[in-house]
């Protein structure tokens, strides 16, 4: 998944990570598809957090042009069916899962364009750009 969100151009400059072993080691196996330098926040609110909390930390964040989350289900993926809006498209003309029935299972990468700062997130602030399922081995 690395690859593919660093060939989308999809790195970031900023990763927000739950303090879970399993988190620490998904940014670890992600590190070298993006290269050094990106700032990593081990963040203790993000184990087990529910979509609201998750929203709450993103919030907090003063600067960031790509912000990657990893944290947990089934908060990550309550979070993002939040965020989807019907009649988004994502980019490539892909279609767009139903929010209903989205589960983001470890590997899955949903991608946001977010509109304004990121205290502003919200459903009407954010595009859904894409949503990958985990690369088939």
């Amino acid at each position: 998944m690395g690859e593919r969100l660093r060939d989308q151009g999809s790195i970031p400059d900023r990763v927000l990570c739950s303090t879970a072993i399993r988190c620490r080691e998904t940014w670890q196996a992600l590190l070298p598809s993006f290269g050094q330098g990106i700032a990593v926040d081990f963040e203790d609110r993000l184990y087990g957090a529910d979509d609201r909390i998750l929203l709450e930390v993103v919030a907090e964040i003063d600067e960031a042009r790509t912000l990657l989350v990893l944290a947990h289900d089934p908060g990550i993926s309550l979070l993002a069916r939040e965020l989807m809006r019907a009649g988004d498209r994502p980019a490539a003309g892909l279609p767009v899962p139903d929010p209903a029935r989205v589960g983001l299972t470890p590997g899955s990468a949903a991608s946001f364009e977010v509109e304004g700062a990121w205290s502003t997130v919200s459903r009407r602030s954010v595009r859904l750009m894409r949503f990958e399922s985990p690369p088939r081995a």
